[in-house]
Order: C-alpha cells, then sequence, then structure tokens
C-alpha cells in the first residue's frame, strides 16, 4: 500500500469515528440491524470461546483493527494501542497460542456483551454498525471489565448472506490514563 493510500486509509478510520460523534442521538439508525446483531453476537461468541482462527476468517483481506487511545485520534497522526491489518492479527494469534507467551498463562478468559446496537447501510451496500461493548477478563486471580463502544464496517452480504469485517474501531474511554494493558481487545 503506497504512503498516500495508507494515509487515506488513516483519514476514513478517523472519518467514521467523526460521524458518529456527530449523529443526533434521536437519529433513527437501524438498517440491517438484525444482520448487525447476528454478526456481533457471533463475532462476540468467537471470541469468547477463544476460536480466533474462525474469528480471523470473518475479515476480509484488507481488514482493519483499530484501538485508538482516544475516540478523536487519527491513526495517521496520533498513537494506538492497536492498529492491525489482517496480517498483523494472524500474528497476534499465533503469539498468543505459543508456550513462550508467558503473559497468556494462564489462559486469558473473558466474557463479552454486546447492546444498544446501530446500523445504517452506507452506499456502497456495506453496513456501518455502532454498538457499546463490556468485556469482563479473567486472567488467574486478576479480573477486569472494560466499557467502550466498537464500530464496525462490514462488507456487502456474499451468497451465503454472511458480512466480513472490514474494519473494526475500538474505543474505551480511559485508555489515555495509566491503566493495564487491555491484551484482550480484539
Amino acid at each position: 500500500m503506497t504512503s498516500v493510500a495508507l494515509h487515506r486509509r488513516f483519514d476514513q478510520l478517523a472519518s467514521l469515528l467523526d460521524w458518529w460523534r456527530h449523529v443526533p442521538p434521536e437519529t433513527r439508525l437501524d438498517d440491517d440491524r438484525d444482520a448487525a446483531r447476528r454478526a456481533l453476537v457471533a463475532e462476540a461468541r468467537l471470541l469468547d470461546d477463544a476460536r480466533l482462527d474462525e474469528w480471523l476468517a470473518g475479515w476480509d483481506a484488507d481488514g482493519v483493527l483499530w484501538v485508538p487511545i482516544d475516540a478523536t485520534s487519527n491513526p495517521g497522526t496520533d498513537q494506538s494501542f492497536y492498529l492491525d491489518d489482517v496480517r498483523r492479527m494472524r500474528e497476534r494469534v499465533a503469539w498468543r497460542g505459543q508456550s513462550s507467551a508467558w503473559s497468556q498463562q494462564p489462559p486469558v478468559r473473558t466474557v463479552r456483551s454486546v447492546a444498544n446496537i446501530e446500523s445504517r447501510l452506507a452506499d456502497d451496500g456495506s453496513l456501518h454498525v455502532r454498538s457499546s461493548l463490556t468485556i469482563f477478563e479473567q486472567h488467574g486471580q486478576t479480573s477486569h471489565a472494560w466499557s467502550g463502544h466498537q464500530f464496525h464496517v462490514l462488507a456487502p452480504e456474499r451468497g451465503d448472506g454472511a458480512r466480513r469485517r472490514v474494519v473494526k474501531v475500538i474505543c474505551v474511554p480511559g485508555l489515555a490514563v495509566a491503566v493495564p494493558h487491555p491484551g484482550v481487545i480484539l
């Protein structure tokens, strides 16, 4: 990907967050909300069940996972916790399965709760989804709860009715302050 194309992609990610931030709460956004709900619940289940290879299979080849430190960030100019393409997500998943990944011993257990799902169908057939997310994490004797919003862009439906993840952005208030590293946020 060229530098120009990369910066254009970064600007698209920032624009996605900006658009959702400025939609009035009373605006009716429920285009194909059932499809959005099915996709998000299935994703949460795969992640909670640690079926990470299946989760990876649900990504578009050009997919991007972004976890900004602040919801007003631009990935081209600001630091992020994660800004991963599919190749990097595969590396992350492979690393988690290695015995030398000491921070993952014992394995982290999670329970995700997805709520307040809003969706809109874009002109290109992709589905833009905003939802609230809470992740309860248990790692040995330590537990944490992470809450925030997640934003998905789901590709147009394929022949089997499924939509692949093109973009996922997770915004967790408080990541900019000293908190434990959110290693389970995918």
